[in-house]
């Protein structure tokens, strides 16, 4: 019998419990490379990417987000905490009962938990993921927590497997939407102190005793 997970016997995701999660399909375009990982601080997402095909093909780039995230971006970031949560154990120490993880997304125990970042692994078709992010502590603040690398298909051992592969499709859609510019431009005092390339080109068609009068001339 053939491997399940293999090209000979893919994995499918159930398409029904998916859809279940919320109104967004993701609807990620073909493209020539794919996001491997990213962190949000501070409305800034710094990201990491590998090229699928063409020239630089394997190679991989990280980059230093330079732009504000949009909402839809902090939207799919969120959707994301009741993972760290559901790996904790958090709602099974609790003992608090689901059928759905919708049930549970602003549950008090999924409150306490914030993604700042993950990293993706593996085959394009067999991929692994790494979540970080904080759990509040009261009266301590938040902690640092990272959970174990988990698949997401159905070989994996993360019960709610197929949100999770579905909600961070979302967010990769998200990423690679704001690496080709879909972010608010942050003006910085570099931007300010540029000379306008206008102006330079005129003094560029004057000649020398034209750019020497204007140089010693007062305003």
């Amino acid at each position: 019998m053939t491997k399940k997970g293999s090209q000979e016997n893919p994995i499918v995701l159930d398409a029904a419990k998916i859809l279940s999660i919320s109104n967004y399909k993701p609807s990620i375009p073909d493209r020539s490379y794919r996001i491997l990982n990213a962190t949000l601080k501070d409305g800034f997402v710094n990201y990491g990417y590998e090229i699928t095909e063409g020239v630089g093909l394997g190679d991989i780039h990280n980059v230093k987000g330079k732009g504000i995230i949009e909402s839809d971006l902090e939207e799919a970031w969120a959707e994301m905490n009741i993972h760290l949560a559901l790996m904790d154990d958090i709602f099974k120490i609790g003992k608090v009962k689901f059928t759905n993880i919708n049930e549970i997304k602003v549950h008090e125990y999924a409150l306490l938990f914030q993604l700042t970042g993950f990293k993706i692994s593996g085959a394009f078709d067999s991929e692994s993921i790494v979540l970080t992010g904080t759990k509040y502590i009261k009266g301590l603040g938040r902690q640092a927590v990272e959970m174990p690398k988990v698949a997401m298909d159905n070989l994996s051992s993360y019960k709610h497997y197929a949100e999770l592969k579905y909600t961070i499709d979302w967010v990769r859609d998200e990423v690679c939407l704001y690496k080709e510019g879909k972010y608010t431009p942050v003006e910085t005092e570099d931007d300010e102190e540029k000379p306008d390339p206008k102006q330079a080109k005129i003094f560029d068609n004057l000649d020398d005793s034209e750019n020497e009068y204007f140089k010693n001339a007062k305003v």
